[in-house]
């Protein structure tokens, strides 16, 4: 309601004329957007995935305590800093789709924590329409962290590819590699040497000492046949191509 004075000539109030608007729907809507604004704040900061609410140059203008967690950064050092900075990989195109579309995957993406060390996150953006904080974050991108995953994702790669007895490249990551080697351009018109170095008498050795000393001397040999490679490399000049060693 709002009132004003209604004067006479002589400069006397004479009466008031009052206006009275009815904000019943308002408050309404100003109370809901409120829960709402509750609601989104309480799942934002007690998610348990890392999010963080970024604007169009990917600066972090807040984040919750999953993130800080992630990172080891603490909260209040986290506003300001890029994203970008923590989380590598993120593309000028991601920003762009991410700001264009309301959802979008941005895949899997390294990242570096405070004390140095590294891991994995799949990476997912959420535009926002507004933000009941004033801040100028259009974009909610959440990382869950998949480091172990990728970890036991590259033991099952090495696990298939190597020997589990000695580590050298296995039957599958030699034929790979000796593909590679017939079709690489780089090759065209020279010659290609395949060596085969077997152990002599290694029979002997399972069925006289046992197979455990057997593993024992397949070990050994592995071991030389890298160390012999690798000085090789060392020295090698960068004309010659490079052979590598693996067990059949």
């Amino acid at each position: 309601m709002s009132a004003a004075a209604v004067k006479d000539a002589s400069g006397a109030v004479v009466h008031l004329a009052t206006q009275i608007e009815d904000l019943t729907e308002q408050r309404g809507v100003e109370r809901r957007l409120a829960v709402s604004e509750a609601r989104f704040r309480g799942m934002f900061e007690n998610s348990p995935v890392a999010i963080a609410l970024v604007d169009l140059a990917w600066v972090i203008r807040s984040a919750n305590v999953a993130l800080s967690d992630l990172v080891g950064v603490a909260l209040v050092d986290l506003v300001g800093r890029p994203l970008r900075g923590i989380v590598g990989g993120l593309t000028k195109s991601d920003l762009t789709r991410a700001a264009r579309q309301r959802s979008v995957m941005l895949g899997e993406h390294p990242f570096t924590h405070a004390d140095g060390s590294s891991g994995w996150v799949l990476a997912a953006s959420t535009r926002l329409e507004s933000i009941g904080d004033g801040n100028s974050a259009t974009l909610a991108v959440r990382l869950i962290d998949i480091t172990k995953l990728k970890v036991g994702e590259e033991a099952l790669r090495q696990h298939g590819l190597h020997d589990e007895l000695t580590g050298l490249p296995n039957r599958s990551l030699y034929n790979q590699r000796l593909n590679e080697a017939l079709v690489d351009p780089r090759h065209a018109g020279r010659e290609l040497a395949v060596i085969i170095v077997d152990l002599n008498h290694f029979k002997h050795v399972n069925d006289g000492l046992g197979h455990k000393l057997g593993d024992l001397v397949l070990t050994e040999a592995g071991r030389r046949i890298k160390a012999v490679d690798a000085k090789r490399r060392h020295g090698r000049s960068d004309r010659r191509r490079r052979v590598r060693v693996g067990r059949s």
